[in-house]
C-alpha cells in the first residue's frame, strides 16, 4: 500500500499537504454523474461533476428488512468495506453490532431494482474505524454498478453501491501497532514518472513512542474516504489507509466529492503523464470532475490547458471560473474532420506543436484526433 503527499485540489480552500490513498480505486476513472433516485434521511448527494453539495433526492421509501445470511470474511485492508451480517430488523443485535439502512441491488440491470434496505454491520475489525456517513459521491461508475455494466463490481450477488464518502468516525478498532514512514514522491531517475520514496523522519520517531499509526483516528473526527463499493449506506468500516481528515473549511458533500475525481486527475495528470514537464494539455469533459481538478493541477504547474466540452454553456463555466480563454476552450463538433481542425487552431494560438498529455474520458471517435496530434513523446 503506497501513499503519496500532495496538495488537495479543491480551489475555494488553502492549499494543505495530506497524505493520499493508495490507489486501488483509480482504474475507476470516473466522472460524475447524476441520476434520479433518493438516498437515505440524512445521507445527502454530493456531485460529482463539481466539487459542490446538491440538495437530498427525494423522500426515501420504507426500509424494508432482509434475511439473515452468512457474514463474509472482510477484506478491510484490500480496500473493501468490512461484512455485514444479515438479520431481521426485529433480531437482537449482538454487541458491539449496529442496524444500518443501505442501497443494494440484489440483481444489477436496473436503477429500479435497486432497494432501501437494513443491515447489520459488525464492530470495526483491528485497523479500521466505523464512520457515521453524512454524504456520499455519485460516479459513472456507481451508475454502471447498478446497472451490471461494471466488470470491477462484485459480480452474481447483491450489491452495495458508492465509492466515496465523507462522515464522522463513530467507533474505532483495535489500534495496529505499526510504525508510518514519512512518505514523499520523487521523480524517477529517467524522469518518466513519480516514485514513492520513504525518508526516516519525525514521524518515525512518534511512532516508535507511542506504537500507534501517526495518522490514528479517534471518535467525532470528520473524515473523507474510499470504500471498493458498499458506500451508499449510513454506516460503513473501512481501514484507516482509506480514509483522512476533512479540512475543516470543507463541508461533508465537499468531501465526498473529492475523493474519487480529484485523484483520478491527479494520478493521470502526475503519475502517468508527469505533468510537471509537460507545456501543455487537452483535457476532454473538461467542466466534470475528473476535467475540472486536471484544469486545476494545470494551474498548479503552470501547463498551458486546451479544453474540451459540450455546450455553449459549459464553456463560458470555463471562462467564468477557470479564467480560459476562447481559443483554449473548444465545443465538441459532431464530426471528427472538424475536430481535428478545432485542435490544430488551438495548437497554433498556444504556441505548441502538439499536446504532452491527454486526459481523454470520452475515446471512441474522438480518440484519434487527440492522440494523432501528441507531442513527440506525449502521453494520452
Amino acid at each position: 500500500q503506497k501513499n503519496w503527499d500532495l496538495q488537495p485540489l479543491f480551489s475555494p480552500s488553502p492549499m494543505t499537504r495530506f497524505s493520499v490513498f493508495p490507489c486501488l480505486f483509480l482504474a475507476a476513472g470516473c466522472i460524475g454523474a447524476c441520476v434520479g433516485f433518493s438516498l437515505p434521511p440524512g445521507l445527502p448527494l454530493a456531485a460529482g461533476t463539481q466539487p459542490s453539495p446538491l440538495l437530498p433526492g427525494r423522500s426515501s421509501p420504507p426500509l424494508a428488512s432482509v434475511s439473515r445470511r452468512k457474514s463474509p470474511t472482510s477484506r478491510a485492508g484490500q480496500g473493501l468495506a468490512s461484512a455485514v451480517r444479515m438479520m431481521s430488523a426485529t433480531d437482537k443485535l449482538p454487541a458491539g453490532y449496529t442496524r444500518r439502512a443501505v442501497w443494494r441491488t440484489e440483481e444489477p440491470g436496473d436503477l429500479k431494482r435497486l432497494r432501501l434496505q437494513t443491515d447489520t454491520l459488525p464492530p470495526p475489525a483491528a485497523g479500521e474505524v466505523r464512520v457515521a456517513i453524512q454524504a456520499v459521491g455519485l460516479n459513472f461508475a456507481d451508475v454502471f454498478t447498478a446497472l451490471g455494466m461494471y466488470d470491477a463490481a462484485p459480480q452474481g450477488e447483491p450489491v452495495i453501491p458508492g465509492l466515496e464518502f465523507a462522515g464522522v468516525v463513530e467507533e474505532v478498532g483495535e489500534r495496529l501497532r505499526t510504525k508510518q514512514k514519512k512518505v514523499d514522491v520523487e521523480r524517477s531517475a529517467d524522469g518518466r514518472k513519480y516514485v514513492v520514496k520513504q525518508q526516516q523522519g519525525q514521524q518515525d520517531k512518534q511512532g516508535d513512542e507511542d506504537g500507534l499509526p501517526t495518522r490514528d483516528l479517534r471518535p467525532g473526527d470528520r473524515v473523507m474516504g474510499f470504500t471498493r463499493f458498499g458506500a451508499y449506506s449510513t454506516h460503513v468500516n473501512v481501514g484507516t489507509p482509506f480514509i483522512r481528515r476533512i479540512p475543516d473549511e470543507w463541508s461533508y458533500a465537499q468531501g465526498a466529492g473529492f475523493v474519487v475525481q480529484a485523484l483520478t486527475a491527479w494520478y493521470g495528470a502526475m503519475q502517468l503523464g508527469a505533468a510537471p514537464r509537460a507545456r501543455s494539455m487537452l483535457v476532454h469533459s473538461a467542466a466534470g470532475g475528473v476535467g475540472l481538478f486536471s484544469l486545476q493541477i494545470c494551474q498548479m504547474f503552470g501547463v498551458v490547458p486546451v479544453a474540451i466540452v459540450g455546450s455553449e454553456d459549459k464553456a463560458r463555466f470555463l471562462q467564468d471560473t477557470m479564467g480560459l480563454k476562447a481559443s483554449q476552450i473548444i465545443v465538441r463538433p459532431y464530426r471528427e474532420k472538424e475536430f481535428r481542425r478545432r485542435l490544430e487552431e488551438s495548437l497554433r494560438a498556444i504556441g505548441c506543436e502538439g499536446f504532452d498529455i491527454v486526459m481523454d474520458s470520452v475515446a471512441g471517435k474522438y480518440f484519434q484526433a487527440g492522440y494523432d496530434n501528441l507531442a513527440p513523446g506525449g502521453r494520452h
